[in-house]
């Protein structure tokens, strides 16, 4: 069997008077948002998946399929803007006004990953997560449905 478990953590800041501003999430970073949708100077995410085979490879009219793996993940993350608290906001009132605040965001889920003509495309199914404090991280709060989420990339 060739299961393996997946960790990662990347941290960054960027501080004086024009600090860089990093863009990320989606694909395999923070899977509940959208490509490159979070804005930072400062902050930080991390993922643990376990991947496991399911298929070496299958031949089809349109070439070789494979291998093809299953996944199970979580994600984390928290960010900030410099000279703003580091906070998530959920605007459900059609007025503007935010209706809840966090510390962090993330992810949790299962995917499939299958190689076709030598690129992997992963199909995420995605739940969102919100954690109020990050002081106590085991209550966490999940948001709206399970989305599918479609990207073609190479795993960390």
């Amino acid at each position: 069997m060739d299961s393996l478990f997946a960790f990662r953590f990347r941290g960054f800041a960027s501080w004086g008077p024009n600090p860089r501003v990093f863009y990320f999430g989606g694909n395999n970073q923070v899977r509940s948002v959208d490509y490159l949708n979070m804005i930072a100077t400062e902050g930080w995410y991390a993922n643990a998946e376990f991947r496991i085979p399911l298929v070496n490879a299958a031949s089809t009219l349109l070439g070789t399929l494979g291998p093809v793996r299953g996944t199970i993940f979580f994600d984390i993350s928290r960010s900030k803007i410099k000279g703003y608290p580091a906070r998530y906001f959920v605007y459900a009132d059609p007025a503007g006004c935010p209706s809840a605040a966090y510390d962090a965001i993330g992810s949790f889920g299962y995917g499939l990953e299958v190689f076709f003509l030598g690129l992997p495309f992963h199909f995420d199914w995605v739940k969102r997560l919100y954690l109020p404090k990050i002081s106590r991280p085991f209550e966490i709060e999940s948001a709206g449905g399970t989305t599918l989420q479609f990207w073609v990339g190479y795993d960390f």
